[in-house]
């Protein structure tokens, strides 16, 4: 079952129904367009509500490809000193949100570069 893209809420969370499906453990896959996916399992039980805990995406895929790589690199290099409304500027490398593309969105693609994300899920 995909589910549509959503949001977190002010804590980090989101919320998804899950009523419906039989119990039994499922598996889950979570990617941001900037961000490596994350995957994991959660069993359903019957229960009113199931937490699951997704971790934290790491950043630095600036063209939304599941891999930290050199194209990324490139997008990030081609905006590097710029922010919103500067000639050029591709918010697509802006990893803290800050509208501006500096040393703090290198570093975070840095980290992860060479790395890829959990793969699709697959029935």
């Amino acid at each position: 079952m995909n589910f549509p893209v959503t949001t977190t809420d002010g804590s980090g969370f989101f919320v998804v129904a899950v009523g419906g499906l039989p119990n039994g453990t499922y598996g889950w896959r979570v990617k941001g367009p900037a961000y490596l996916a994350n995957a994991g399992t959660v069993p359903l039980t019957g229960a009113p509500t199931t937490s699951a805990e997704m971790g934290l995406l790491r950043s630095g895929d600036c063209n939304n490809d599941n891999l930290v790589s050199a194209p990324d690199f490139i997008i990030l290099k081609n905006t590097f000193g710029k922010g919103t409304g500067d000639p050029g500027y591709d918010d697509r490398a802006d990893f803290t949100g800050d509208a501006r593309v500096n040393a703090s969105d290198f570093t975070l693609l840095k980290a992860s570069f060479g790395s890829g994300g959990a793969s699709p899920l697959s029935p």
